[in-house]
């Protein structure tokens, strides 16, 4: 997942001066904070079995010699 946020406008003078202020600053990290951690959460209760898979065992990974890519030879490759 990807996030973009925009809080506001600094082409907006006015928009500019409240987002410098610490008390927006502080209001706006927690909203997005809050955020953040809701929709962990809301992933996390719909798949709890994901996280408790253990990880693919490195021969599953492997490719064997004969599935190795090979160079291309752009003539005969037709």
């Amino acid at each position: 997942p990807a996030v973009l946020l925009e809080a506001g406008s600094i082409i907006n003078r006015n928009e500019e001066l409240v987002m410098s202020s610490p008390e927006r600053q502080s209001l706006i990290a927690t909203a997005v904070t809050d955020a953040v951690d809701g929709f962990c959460a809301f992933r996390k209760s719909r798949s709890p079995d994901r996280a408790a898979r253990p990880p693919a065992s490195a021969d599953k990974q492997t490719l064997s010699p004969n599935t190795a890519a090979q160079p291309v030879n752009a003539a005969t490759a037709r």
